[in-house]
C-alpha cells in the first residue's frame, strides 16, 4: 500500500499498485490514499483542475470507499465491492459531492458494506426478508463467533438464543433493538430464576458487542454504565451471578452446611418416597450430588456422563476433551486433553450403584436414554431437606478448594482437581519448563478428601434424620452406606 497522499499517474488502463482493487485507475488519472477530509479533497480538486481530468481519492478509513473528482470542482462517491451472489467485482456510484459530505458518504458505504457482509445485494430494493434482523445477525453470531468457543459454551448460548432472543426479538431490525424492551424481558426471566435472568444477560451482552464489533449496529444497548463520581461503579448487577463467595465450609458454620448437604444427599436417596413432596430430591439426584460434592466436578460433567468414561472397576473417570470447559477449537494441541479423575470411595459406591440401574448410555438418567435433567426442583428440596439457604452447585467446587487449600495443597494441584485448562499458563515460563501433571498430587488430595467427607456423613445424617424425627416425619429401619448399618437408632 502506497504512503498516505502518494499521487501516481499511469500511462493505461491496468491494475493499481500493490494494495489497491483491481480495475480502479484508468489511462492519466491520478489517484491518492489517505484518509479523506476537506483538505484532502481539495487537493484532489485542485490536481484534477491542473490536469484537465479527473483525479481519484481512496479513503484509508473505509476500505472499498473512493471519491472521483472532475475539473469543474464536483465529485462523485462510489464503492468497490464483489457482488455476493456470484462473486463478480462491481463499481457502483453512491451519492454526489459536494452533497453528500465525507461523514455521510462513509454511513452509506458502511450500510452497503453490511448488507454485502450477510449475503444480500447492497443496490437492490430493500425486502421484508432482506433486513438485518435479530435472527439475521444471531445466526451469523452463531456460525462466525460461537463456533470457535468450547463445546459447553456454544451449546448453552445456542440454546438461550433458541428460546429466548429469536422467538422474542428475531423479527425486530438489529439496529432497532431497544434497550428497554430486552432489558423488561431480561428482567422478568431474573425475577423467575435469578440464575437463569443472569446467564441471558450475559449472553445478549456478548451477542450485541459482537454485533458492534461487526458493524452490525453502533452501540451495545444494553452496555453497563460508566463509572461515577470517584470511580464507584454505576448502573445494573445483571450478569454478576458468578461474583460469588460462598463455600460450603466457613468461619461461622464450620462445616456444618457441607455436613447438612452431604447428609440430605444420603438421606434422600435412601428415604425414597417417604420424606414429604417439598423436601424429597429424586434418589438420581442426590446420587449427582454426592459425586458433585466427592470430585469437584461441574455439573454438566457429572450429569452428562456416559457409562463408557469409567472403568470397570468404577476406579477411573475418563473426561474426553470435547466435554471439558475451557477448550474451544483454537486450543493448543497439548492443552487438548482427556482429563483422569480418581475415583474413592463415595463417588466410586455411587457410579456402581448407578451403572447397575441403567440400560442406557449415560450414568445419571431416567432410563439411561438422555442425562438426567431435572434439576431446580430436587435442588430447591434437598436444600429445604438439609436446611442451607442460598447454595448453587459451583459452590460444591468453591468448598473442595477451599478446603484443599487449608490441608496446604498448592494452586497446582487444586487447578488440577478442578480440571482447569491452562489455569498456570500465565507464568509463561513455568508453562515452558514445568511439564508435571500433578496427577499422583491430585490422587492424594482427592482421597483426603473422600475420608473427610464420609466422616462428615457419618456425624451428620443422625443429627438431619433426628431434627426430621422432631418435625413429626416417621422414617425407620432405613439401611445407609455411610453410617454401616441402620440410619436410626
Amino acid at each position: 500500500m502506497p504512503d498516505a497522499l502518494t499521487v501516481r499517474v499511469f500511462s493505461q488502463y491496468r491494475a493499481g499498485p500493490p494494495g489497491y482493487p483491481v480495475g480502479w485507475h484508468k489511462s492519466g488519472t491520478e489517484i491518492m490514499q489517505a484518509k479523506l477530509n476537506s483538505s484532502k479533497i481539495n487537493e484532489l480538486r485542485r490536481e484534477a483542475a491542473k490536469a484537465g481530468k479527473p483525479a481519484h481519492g481512496f479513503d484509508s478509513h473505509i476500505e472499498g470507499l473512493a471519491i472521483v473528482v472532475y475539473p469543474s470542482g464536483k465529485g462523485a462517491w462510489r464503492i468497490d465491492y464483489r457482488e455476493p451472489r456470484t462473486g463478480q467485482r462491481r463499481r457502483r456510484k453512491i451519492g454526489k459531492y459536494p452533497a453528500l459530505t465525507v461523514v455521510q458518504a462513509r454511513e452509506v458505504a458502511s450500510e452497503k458494506f453490511q448488507r454485502i457482509a450477510i449475503g444480500l445485494d447492497p443496490f437492490a430494493e430493500p425486502k421484508q426478508d432482506d433486513r438485518i434482523t435479530v435472527e439475521r445477525a444471531w445466526k451469523r453470531y452463531v456460525a462466525e463467533y460461537l463456533s470457535n468457543r468450547s463445546k459447553k459454551y456454544r451449546y448453552d448460548a445456542d440454546g438461550y438464543g433458541r428460546r429466548e432472543i429469536v422467538p422474542r426479538f428475531g423479527s425486530i431490525d438489529i439496529a432497532d433493538l431497544a434497550r428497554g424492551e430486552l432489558l423488561t424481558h431480561i428482567d422478568k426471566r431474573r425475577a423467575e430464576t435469578r440464575a437463569a435472568g443472569d446467564t441471558l444477560y450475559r449472553h445478549c451482552h456478548a451477542f450485541l458487542e459482537w454485533c458492534v464489533d461487526v458493524e452490525l449496529i453502533e452501540a451495545n444497548p444494553i452496555a453497563k454504565k460508566r463509572l461515577g463520581r470517584r470511580g464507584r461503579a454505576r448502573g445494573s448487577e445483571r450478569g454478576r451471578t458468578n461474583r460469588r463467595a460462598r463455600s460450603l465450609i466457613n468461619s461461622h458454620r464450620g462445616d456444618e452446611d457441607l455436613g447438612r448437604v452431604l447428609a440430605a444427599a444420603e438421606i434422600g436417596r435412601e428415604a425414597g418416597k417417604i420424606l414429604p413432596l417439598e423436601i424429597r430430591p429424586s434418589e438420581i439426584y442426590c446420587d449427582a450430588t454426592i459425586v458433585l460434592l466427592a470430585t469437584g466436578k461441574r455439573l454438566s460433567e457429572v450429569l452428562e456422563a456416559p457409562v463408557k468414561e469409567f472403568d470397570g472397576q468404577n476406579t477411573i473417570w475418563t473426561i474426553p476433551p470435547e466435554r471439558r470447559k475451557g477448550i474451544r477449537s483454537d486450543t493448543p494441541a497439548d492443552k487438548c486433553k482427556p482429563e483422569v479423575v480418581p475415583l474413592f470411595g463415595l463417588a466410586r459406591e455411587v457410579v456402581a450403584r448407578r451403572r447397575g440401574t441403567v440400560a442406557g448410555p449415560f450414568v445419571f438418567s431416567v432410563d439411561g436414554s438422555r442425562p438426567y435433567s431435572n434439576i431446580s426442583t430436587n435442588t430447591e428440596a434437598l436444600l429445604k431437606l438439609a436446611g442451607v439457604e442460598g447454595v448453587v452447585h459451583h459452590d460444591y467446587r468453591r468448598t473442595i478448594s477451599t478446603k484443599l487449600a487449608s490441608w496446604r495443597f498448592g494452586a497446582e494441584v487444586r487447578h488440577a482437581v478442578l480440571g482447569h485448562v491452562g489455569a498456570l499458563d500465565g507464568d509463561e515460563l513455568d508453562g515452558v519448563y514445568n511439564l508435571h501433571t500433578y496427577a499422583e498430587e491430585k490422587g492424594e488430595a482427592l482421597e483426603r478428601w473422600d475420608g473427610y467427607l464420609a466422616e462428615l456423613q457419618a456425624e451428620w445424617v443422625p443429627i438431619l434424620l433426628a431434627e426430621l424425627r422432631g418435625k413429626d416425619i416417621e422414617i425407620a429401619d432405613l439401611t445407609g452406606a455411610a453410617t454401616g448399618g441402620s440410619l436410626v437408632h
